[in-house]
């Protein structure tokens, strides 16, 4: 008898059937977050630039959206403020979570909490500054993220980068009663050309940055300051850790599932979703299949949640 390992490669792989008891678990709606645009305003549309099919909307269009979207199945959104920094506009913010909530009890709200502009300014115009105005940005987070938790949100996304900022946090909900908001950390938080992808019409920065700035971000080769930075944020008490953007390091996802104790969440950004959009447009490939491989690998990497502007047509197709 011949003394070697024997591998079939055809047989009953080849009935489909037997294919489809042995594929691996698919994508569940319910691991997808669905970024929504908050803009101020009544009976506001607006798409957005090099992002066909994602709209920036005034609270009552994005009610309807959020209807549709909970009868696909998708329960849970990332509420991206786009009308400014004002302390008017963050009461506006916390009035349009509070009324979600309302109309939406099952949802779950997550938000990301940033520098207003005073602070920003400060910080980019003296970057060498930023630990003399640490205490005073992280204030100013713990600060808002404690506002947001009384609105009704149900986890925060604080972006700014700075090592102090989860701990600062979760301190500040626990202490105001709140120990059951939650807190994404953006621990693999990335300078990428997927968050620096267009200028919009009015030669305005079009970055995916939403209140950062680029001492905020990792250098993309850096996968041992994420990985330093991720295990810093662990054990200030973050209840998940974000990578961003997702298609370019699936190997810091992939890292992260196996290093840490804590789900992960993939932001599948802007600028990956400009770029899938752009080659259908041309005909590179079928929108449906290419949507489906680039979230299944970012998935098979570890993935446990993904953030992706294709989760509503993600849960439309799977509907039907």
């Amino acid at each position: 008898m011949n003394n070697f390992s024997y591998r079939r490669t055809r047989g009953i792989l080849e009935n489909p059937t037997f294919r489809s008891l042995v594929k691996e678990k698919p994508i569940p709606v319910s691991a997808l977050i669905y970024p929504l645009f908050l803009i101020e305003g009544k009976s506001k549309v607006e798409e957005r630039y090099l992002m066909p099919g994602i709209y920036q909307q005034s609270l009552d269009f994005l009610l309807r959206e959020i209807e549709e979207c909970m009868q696909l199945g998708l329960r849970a959104f990332l509420l991206l403020n786009e009308s400014g920094e004002s302390t008017n506009n963050q009461d506006f913010f916390t009035h349009s979570v509070a009324q979600i909530k309302k109309e939406f009890p099952d949802t779950f709200l997550l938000s990301k909490v940033a520098l207003n502009k005073g602070l920003k300014d400060k910080v980019n115009l003296a970057p060498s500054d930023c630990l003399t105005l640490e205490k005073e940005m992280l204030d100013y987070l713990a600060g808002t993220a404690v506002d947001f938790a009384k609105a009704g949100l149900d986890m925060v996304l604080p972006s700014n980068g700075l090592y102090n900022s989860i701990g600062k946090i979760r301190q500040a909900l626990d202490m105001a009663g709140y120990s059951e908001v939650g807190i994404v950390a953006a621990s693999g938080n990335f300078f990428s050309v997927f968050t620096q992808f267009s200028k919009d019409q009015d030669n305005q920065s079009s970055l995916n940055n939403l209140g950062e700035n680029v001492f905020s971000r990792l250098d993309i080769s850096n996968i041992r300051e994420a990985l330093r930075k991720a295990h810093s944020d662990t054990e200030q008490g973050a209840d998940l850790l974000m990578v961003e953007p997702a298609v370019s390091n699936l190997d810091v996802i992939s890292k992260f599932r196996t290093t840490f104790n804590l789900p992960v969440v993939a932001f599948q950004t802007h600028g990956e979703y400009a770029m899938i959009k752009a080659s259908v447009e041309i005909n590179c490939f079928d929108e449906l299949d290419i949507m489906k491989e680039m979230l299944t690998s970012i998935s098979r990497a570890g993935a446990d949640v993904i953030i992706t502007f294709f989760a509503k047509q993600f849960a439309l197709g799977n509907f039907r």
